[in-house]
């Protein structure tokens, strides 16, 4: 029975797993956005908007995986039952 939930919990790994990528991913698109904005790559009232939308988006992603991580597993509130 242990089996089949850790094999589902592995799922919630994964899960981890692919958002923190993402959140990577998010790290080098604020310094990116940060680099072009020092190089005047883009305009200065177009910044905000860009830097603002990448931290909502980074903050989403790392509430996401907070949540994933605080969740208990099935196999825990199944031995509770």
């Amino acid at each position: 029975m242990e089996d089949i939930f850790k094999a589902k919990e592995g799922d919630c790994t994964l899960e981890i797993a692919r958002k923190e990528k993402v959140l990577s991913d998010l790290e080098q698109k604020l310094l990116k956005i940060d680099e072009m904005f020092l190089e005047d790559n883009i305009a200065k009232d177009s910044y905000p908007l860009l830097e603002k939308s990448a931290q909502q988006e980074y903050q989403e992603v790392e509430s996401l995986i907070q949540t994933l991580k605080n969740t208990d597993t099935n196999y825990m509130k199944y031995c509770r039952y």
